[in-house]
């Protein structure tokens, strides 16, 4: 007779097994905003490092070959005025700051969609301007990446070394959408 009682207790009752899922779910669901916030997070710090890239290659680049620049894909290099989810950079042969026939477009960045780029500077140019020494004559400013009520900087100082900040003001940031 024990024997068949201690065979009949084994397995999970309806009680125990709806409990669990309850606690399980409850569990998922709290854990789902801190996930997204993670991920939109994640995705901001790689597309911010995509810009410091580009800096990079056009410090590297301007060294190189000829002036660069790195502007907005809208503006064509002649304004960053409103937000924008591209950037290009630019090889400018004849020096005049702006994208006409005789440049060359090296490389092209488009940012995820509702993602958005805008470029400050000291000296209010419209695109950031490296010259054939590899430096940004004295063109300090930075990029803001903002996304989904989040934000983050790419820092330039005056010879247009780089760095990313952890996490900006959304207060230049368009509304979201």
């Amino acid at each position: 007779m024990n024997h068949l009682r201690a065979r009949g207790k084994r397995g999970f009752t309806l009680l125990e097994a709806l409990t669990t899922t309850s606690i399980l779910t409850t569990l998922t669901m709290l854990a789902v905003p801190v996930i997204q916030d993670l991920l939109i997070s994640q995705q901001l710090r790689a597309n911010a490092n995509q810009v410091q890239s580009m800096v990079f290659t056009a410090r590297a680049e301007g060294a190189y070959r000829s002036n660069m620049l790195i502007c907005s894909g809208k503006g064509r290099c002649e304004s960053f005025d409103e937000p924008d989810n591209r950037l290009i950079l630019v090889a400018d042969k004849n020096a005049n700051a702006i994208l006409d026939q005789s440049d060359k477009v090296i490389e092209e960045l488009s940012l995820p969609q509702g993602m958005t780029i805008q470029w400050r500077s000291f000296r209010n140019l419209p695109s950031l301007q490296i010259n054939r020494f590899g430096v940004a004559y004295y063109q300090n400013g930075h990029f803001l990446l903002c996304y989904r009520g989040h934000a983050r900087k790419v820092i330039l100082n005056f010879q247009a070394k780089a760095r990313v900040t952890t996490e900006a003001s959304t207060k230049h940031c368009p509304p979201l959408s």
